[in-house]
């Protein structure tokens, strides 16, 4: 039977550096985790713990990083992940490390969850499931708006962020966290607003440097201007006018939302792999 160990790293900077070929290689499907590590560099603590988990011959056989309260998020990168998976659920819950969910391939996100619920007996179940898009090849879009940089007198976005969280992550957040993320991405520059032809604003677009990738993200219109190709106008012109800036973009999208597949297709994305958030049901 195959034996694991698990190499820590203190920090997040120190994570880059023991696994930078692997985060480079793997850098669109590990977009979430160069995400994570840009949130949070606090030192290994009970809640914060990143690292791999390795075979008898320091094999990477999954990387790991829990930023509580994000999910932990897992990424198997050999066929014996999923026991490896479960070797790291197993140390986790023997260390009474507080986890909110995990979040990975299908496959391993299971995994963890059928270990989890032997040892705890508590259960984790998808709580939604995602595609990883990349821009492969930018297409000719009918553009008929323009696109320009939310300022902080766009005080009607910080409702469209509430509302994008509802739709997209399923999740409710109140006027004053809508606000914080409004005021962060207003101060770093990195949230577009769509005016359609007669100048009223319809869409909106984040647009924030992971790696090498841009990630688009608050991909939302308002639902009485949906419909007619102002999101995917929108996503077109930005891709277009920060096409020098990065190596490309890539974005996430909900599996239940077919349309929004359409869109991206449209504009030139296709699906690099699937992601899968599991919660664990209290």
């Amino acid at each position: 039977m195959k034996s694991f160990n698990i190499k820590f790293s203190p920090n997040n900077r120190e994570f880059e550096k023991d696994y930078a070929k692997v985060l480079s290689d793997y850098e669109l499907q590990l977009n979430l985790f160069l995400r994570n590590l840009d949130g949070s560099d606090k030192e290994l603590s009970p809640q914060n713990i990143r690292g791999a988990v390795q075979d008898e011959n320091n094999g990477i056989e999954l990387l790991f990083l829990n930023a509580y309260p994000f999910n932990l998020q897992l990424a198997g990168l050999s066929r014996g992940s999923t026991c490896a998976t479960a070797y790291l659920a197993k140390y986790i819950v023997e260390n009474d490390i507080a986890i909110r969910g995990v979040q990975g391939e299908y496959e391993v996100c299971s995994a963890f969850a059928n270990e989890y619920e032997k040892l705890t007996g508590k259960k984790m179940q998808p709580h939604f499931g995602m595609d990883i898009l990349r821009l492969a090849k930018l297409n000719a879009v009918e553009v008929n708006g323009q696109l320009r940089p939310v300022t902080e007198n766009d005080q009607f976005v910080v409702d469209w962020i509430a509302a994008m969280q509802a739709e997209a992550v399923h999740e409710q957040i109140d006027r004053e966290t809508a606000m914080d993320k409004f005021n962060a991405m207003v101060a770093e520059r990195n949230l577009f607003v769509y005016e359609n032809e007669n100048g009223i604003p319809v869409s909106i677009v984040q647009a924030k440097p992971h790696g090498r990738y841009a990630t688009l993200s608050y991909v939302y219109t308002q639902p009485e201007y949906r419909n007619r190709g102002y999101g995917k106008a929108m996503v077109h012109e930005l891709c277009k006018k920060l096409m020098g800036e990065y190596k490309g973009f890539v974005l996430f999208v909900d599996k239940t939302n077919p349309s929004a597949n359409k869109i991206y297709s449209a504009v030139g994305f296709e699906m690099v792999c699937e992601n899968y958030d599991f919660r664990i049901i209290e």
